[in-house]
């Protein structure tokens, strides 16, 4: 099993138009938090604790990502699918 994550060359490119908590949710809440297929679940008080936002930062940084196209909810919003996520 891998013990390092990949990130997408083209990071900056596509989140120049996010806020600085959607930026900081995404790199660090999302990609490297996510399995190898680019699920997480959707648990606010977990990301909270992992990055240091407040709840409700971290819920208007997910609201953004959504909306942005970055994060896909599914299973009725209970995980978050990182979208184009390939290791």
């Amino acid at each position: 099993m891998m013990n390092f994550t990949c990130l997408p060359t083209n990071l900056n490119d596509s989140t120049d138009s996010l806020s600085k908590n959607a930026k900081i949710v995404y790199v660090y809440g999302c990609i490297l938090q996510c399995d190898s297929w680019g699920i997480l679940p959707n648990a606010v008080d977990l990301m909270s604790y992992k990055i240091g936002l407040d709840k409700q930062d971290i819920e208007t940084a997910i609201a953004e990502l959504i909306k942005t196209g970055h994060l896909i909810p599914i299973a009725n919003g209970t995980l978050l699918a990182v979208e184009d996520f390939v290791i």
